[in-house]
């Protein structure tokens, strides 16, 4: 081989070996910048959940104090004594009010059969 072969064939591998190197460069910063990336993302996704936790803190804040300035004075005292205790001053009675759906208890006079009575009257009626 000549010399000017030898030439061409260092300078073709010189410029595949810079562009391999270029490559390699390429794929190290674009690794490292999607590491970047993935951490500025949780970053502000924690972010998003602790500006979240702090309006709730405040909200809470807000309500403690609207609670704490109500019992400092007498009303906001006995409104919560008979809120927490179902407490009564001397000559008031309790009322309990209780709500008819939940209670299973029917608002009408009438009463209702029940599931076991209804199919026993079926029951003797088809008989007859």
């Amino acid at each position: 081989m000549s010399v000017r072969l030898w030439k061409r064939l260092f300078a073709r591998l010189a410029v595949w070996v810079i562009l391999a190197g270029l490559f390699l460069l390429l794929l190290v910063v674009a690794n490292s910048t999607w590491h970047v990336y993935q951490k500025q993302r949780e970053a502000a996704h924690e972010y998003n959940l602790q500006a979240e936790a702090l309006v709730d803190l405040e909200a809470r804040n807000e309500s403690l104090r609207r609670k704490l300035s109500a019992l400092n004075t007498d009303r906001g005292i006995e409104e919560e004594l008979r809120e927490r205790f179902s407490v009564a001053k001397p000559g008031e009675e309790v009322i309990v009010l209780v709500d008819a759906e939940k209670s299973g208890v029917d608002g009408n006079a009438e009463s209702r059969e029940s599931i076991w009575q209804s199919f026993l009257d079926w029951v003797s009626y088809t008989r007859d």
